[in-house]
């Protein structure tokens, strides 16, 4: 059987997916069972848990041959997996595929990079075989911006003028579902992006070509973007983190492209325009 925590998110939810279309028994660990009626699977078994709470990790972990860890990004994180991990171990877990992200490094100046590269570490060095699954900026936090985008034409972001490798994070999930479901992934970290590096307005053109109508990229100072972020309900060090995170990008460190999607599935990760296809109703405003 394999666990699925973080299992009704974006990724988590997909991995669920996919594991039980390949016939996988798949037990999912949720945190607000009443919110989470919607992403519920048939056939598969749900129960409540929290990475704070360790005994309802270890009932979670009964059975459990092999486990994806993905929980949101805080301060607290690498305390949190390293303790998952360790409880794992003691429950005899066969392979941990954990996600991370692209600039993951415990010595980053980025938060977000530092925690990830902190729980990456806590991960390699349980003792536990592993995956470490490093995406790159996700093609679908731009439905984030879909109001603005079908409103008034406009992404608005502090990225400047820096590329990203934007992956589709249904092929980050088809990637997990490979790695839990095939051999020879152990021991292997796994840089995930899309076919190409692009700039929000790069993106934005592409958009506008695929969808047949006229998005621009706006960018603004990065006090503005937090603010704005804070506006809409994001923690404050949260909403830092992501305007740090977006400096980042702006600075072009995180302009690459990588064959991590094709050496696992053995095909392109998908497009930018197949993206914009398969969303065209939400970006429109549907």
């Amino acid at each position: 059987m394999i666990l699925v925590i973080g299992a009704t998110g974006t990724i988590g939810r997909e991995v669920v997916k996919g594991l039980k279309a390949k016939g996988e028994q798949v037990r999912a660990m949720i945190h607000d069972p009443e919110k989470a009626t919607a992403a519920r699977e048939p056939g598969v078994e749900y129960v409540t848990g929290d990475l704070e709470k360790p005994e309802s990790v270890t009932a979670a972990l009964q059975d459990i041959e092999k486990a994806f860890l993905l929980s949101p990004e805080n301060p607290q994180m690498p305390e949190l997996h390293a303790k998952f991990a360790a409880a794992a171990k003691d429950a005899g877990l066969r392979h941990l595929v954990r996600l991370s992200i692209l600039p993951a490094n415990p010595d980053a100046p980025l938060p977000i990079a530092k925690w990830h590269g902190e729980a990456d570490r806590s991960v390699m060095e349980s003792g536990i075989p592993y995956t470490i699954l490093r995406p790159a900026y996700f093609m679908q936090n731009i439905l984030g911006g879909a109001a603005t985008i079908a409103s008034n034409g406009t992404i608005y972001s502090a990225m400047g003028d820096g590329k990203m490798g934007h992956i589709d994070t249904r092929d980050i999930a088809d990637v997990a579902v490979a790695v839990l479901t095939s051999e020879g992934h152990e021991g292997q970290s796994y840089l995930l992006t899309g076919p190409e590096a692009l700039s929000m307005a790069e993106v934005a053109a592409r958009l506008s070509a695929d969808l047949g109508t006229t998005i621009e990229y706006v960018n603004l100072p990065p006090d503005e973007v937090k603010a704005r972020l804070i506006a809409r309900g994001t923690l404050d060090w949260r909403a830092d983190a992501w305007v740090k995170l977006a400096g980042m990008i702006s600075m072009g460190m995180a302009a690459m492209v990588t064959p991590g999607v094709k050496d696992v599935l053995g095909r392109e990760p998908r497009s930018i325009d197949q993206f914009a296809s398969d969303f065209a109703a939400v970006l429109k405003g549907g």
